[in-house]
């Protein structure tokens, strides 16, 4: 296995851990001084307005998106990457867990690694969609 895979193995460990509401195994994917920003301004949820850098920031976030979306039927569509940086597309039924609503959303993150692990993710989706789960 070279270096690329490592990279791509853990970094799906921790996306399956996500999926699957472990928060210390999703964080295990992260550098500890990571930065996670959700462009998602316009959604109004302020999880989702700006980026956040370290890992207390980071715990609090996973927990909190953990709380209020669950990922079913998650799947990885593509996954490339390419010396520190690297782009994974996936898709999942993601249910607002307070409301109860659900929408099949795809979602694309770009990352750069130091470590084999992520230390900056941008995550971007359908926000219209992400803002009728929370909002209706």
């Amino acid at each position: 296995m070279d270096e690329i895979d490592d990279v791509k193995a853990r970094i799906r460990r921790a996306y399956l851990a996500r999926a699957a509401g472990d928060v210390e195994e999703t964080l295990a994917g992260f550098t500890s001084d990571a930065s996670l920003h959700v462009n998602a301004a316009g959604v109004g949820a302020t999880a989702m307005d700006h980026r956040l850098t370290g890992e207390p920031a980071l715990r609090a976030a996973v927990q909190n998106f953990i709380e209020n979306f669950r990922f079913d039927d998650y799947e990885e569509i593509s996954f490339i990457v390419e010396g520190d940086k690297g782009a994974l597309h996936w898709r999942a039924k993601v249910v607002c867990i307070p409301t109860g609503r659900s929408a099949v959303l795809d979602a694309v993150d770009m990352m750069r690694f130091r470590d084999g692990r992520i230390a900056e993710l941008v995550q971007n989706t359908d926000t219209a969609t992400l803002k009728s789960l929370i909002f209706g």
